[in-house]
This record gives structure tokens, sequence and C-alpha cells, in this order.
């Protein structure tokens, strides 16, 4: 008796966990290619804004945190939702954000992060320790 209860809960708990899992589709169609989601590169005009108050509440605003900061590209952020939410319609949630940025004037460049496809392994070095 007291199998089949944990038996019970533990396929419970795993039908929840992919359910949630369910709720993000791995990739999006943007303008005819493959982009995450919710992640956002940009690179700040500034590199040290990424500490400024108003980028802070500019980044509150849409939802977004700096998930990453590339030290080899001064100033290059990747950007994420801090939470999932909205409608559901990830491509036009995502180019909403990437627009606010972009009007902000404090990117050099705001783009969706899309996907690559490796055809061959790399042998770089920061793609080797994991900084690409």
């Amino acid at each position: 008796m007291f199998k089949k209860r944990i038996f019970t809960g533990l396929t419970l708990l795993m039908a929840l966990v992919g359910v949630q899992a369910v709720e993000v589709s791995p990739v999006i169609s943007l303008g005819g290619r493959e982009a995450h989601p919710t992640r956002i590169l940009a690179r700040f005009n500034n590199p040290a804004a990424a500490e400024r108050a108003d980028v802070s509440t500019l980044l509150q605003e849409q939802g977004l945190v700096i998930k990453h900061q590339y030290g080899i590209v001064p100033g290059l952020v990747v950007l994420d939702v801090e939470a999932l939410q909205g409608s559901g319609n990830g491509a036009q949630e995502l180019t909403a954000r990437i627009w606010a940025l972009r009007q902000s004037g404090l990117f050099t460049y705001v783009e969706p992060n899309y996907v690559g496809r490796l055809s061959a392994e790399p042998n770089d070095a920061y793609y080797v320790n994991g900084d690409l």
C-alpha cells in the first residue's frame, strides 16, 4: 500500500513537471528564422550602463534580467524573462520587448537569440571552455 502511494505520488509529480516543461516552446519562428522564445542579445552603447538605475528600471518594465555578460565583447549581454507570463504568443512578446529596448537608445544593437545549428564541432578555445 505504501509503495503504491509513493508510485502514484511520483507519477503525479512527473506529470506536473512534464506539463510545465511543455509551456515554453524550445524555439519560435521569427522572420523565417528559429529563435529562443525569451532570450535577447543586446550590446550596451556604454558597457558600464548595465549597472545604472535607468537600465534596471527599463529591464524590470520589460520583465527582463541580465542572464550573462560577455567579457570578450564589452557591453554584450544575454537578457531573459524573469518569470514566464503573457499571452503565450512568444514571437509577438519577444518582438515587443526588442522594440522597447531599441527605442531606449541605450543599446548599439538588440536582436533575438537566433538558434544556430552546428555542422561540425569547432575547436575554438572559447567554445571549448564554454564561453560561447
